[in-house]
C-alpha cells in the first residue's frame, strides 16, 4: 500500500519544511516568495522562487493517492452534496461510486464545480458547506479501506 497524505514520515518532512520557511519568513526577501508557496502555490525551480527553493529546499511531494483516497473523496462529495442541497443548492446525483472511482478525472462530478458550472454561487456554496480536507479525506477513505480487507 502507497504512503498516505498524513502518515508519520509526510507529516514530520512537511512540519519541518514548514519550520524552516517560518524561521526565514522575517527575512523580507524570502518572504513576498514564500507566501505565495503558505498560500498553496507551489515554488517555481525558476524566476522569482529560485533563491527560496536554494534556501529552503523543495517542498516535500505528496504520496499518490491511491485507491482507497478516491473512495473516501467520493463519500465526503456525497455528504457535501447533501448538505448543499439541504441549504438550497441544485447538485445533481453522483455516478455509481465505482464509476466515479474509476472514471475519476477532473471533470468528474464535483459539486461546487457543477453549481459554478450551471451559473450558482460558488462562493455561497463554499461558505455552507466547505470542501473536504484531506485529511478527512483519507481518514475516510482508511474507513473504506478497511472494510475490503
Amino acid at each position: 500500500m502507497s504512503r498516505m497524505w498524513f502518515d508519520g514520515d509526510f507529516v514530520s518532512e512537511y512540519w519541518a519544511f514548514l519550520s524552516v520557511i517560518r524561521g526565514l519568513c522575517h527575512r523580507r526577501r524570502c518572504l513576498d516568495r514564500l507566501l505565495c508557496a503558505v498560500k498553496g502555490r507551489p515554488l517555481s525551480e525558476e524566476g522569482l522562487d529560485a533563491d527560496c527553493i536554494k534556501e529552503v529546499g523543495k517542498e516535500p511531494p505528496l504520496p499518490p493517492a491511491d485507491e482507497s483516497y478516491f473512495h473516501g473523496l467520493y463519500a465526503l462529495l456525497q455528504e457535501s452534496a447533501t448538505c448543499l442541497r439541504s441549504k438550497g443548492f441544485r447538485v445533481s446525483e453522483a455516478p455509481s461510486e465505482d464509476v466515479w472511482v474509476e472514471t475519476y478525472s477532473g471533470t468528474s462530478w464535483y459539486p461546487w464545480l457543477e453549481i459554478m458550472n450551471t451559473g450558482g454561487d460558488a462562493d455561497a456554496a463554499l461558505r455552507a458547506c466547505p470542501q473536504p480536507q484531506p485529511m478527512d479525506i483519507e481518514r475516510k477513505g482508511k474507513e473504506w479501506a478497511a472494510t475490503k480487507g
